[in-house]
């Protein structure tokens, strides 16, 4: 069954996702890092990426992450877009879970599809 993300767009697996979220914690330095990012729309919910899966605005003060892009980036709430192609969809709707496959590292991520959208807005940033 499709789920709906963001905008009640339906999606399929093999479909393109992004999720929009913010930086709650980075371990390491550089793209290899491991960055916590919560969801904008599901903030309450928490996965774990490489650096250099996900598109961000650079920042300074210390950030230690790099982008998809090699930009420093990894500040507590710094935004970051992080794309991936689904895999598997557990339930219907917007309550599914979506398993996205990440653009760079190819690690697997669970996210509720309310948290995503239905294209694929991860940049070179």
């Amino acid at each position: 069954m499709p789920a709906r993300v963001r905008g009640n767009v339906l999606v399929n697996i093999s479909d393109t996702v992004t999720v929009i979220g913010n930086v709650i914690s980075v371990t390491g330095l550089g793209s290899l890092a491991s960055v916590v990012v919560a969801p904008i729309s599901a903030p309450s919910f928490t996965f774990t990426i490489q650096a250099n899966d996900a598109s961000a605005v650079e920042s300074d003060n210390g950030a230690r992450a790099l982008s998809i892009a090699g930009r420093a980036y990894g500040n507590a709430g710094d935004q970051v877009s992080v794309g991936g192609q689904v895999t598997t969809i557990s339930g219907s709707g917007a309550s599914a879970v979506l398993t996205i496959t990440l653009k760079s590292s190819g690690a697997s991520v669970q996210v509720p599809a309310n948290s995503c959208y239905g294209v694929d807005v991860v940049g070179g940033n």
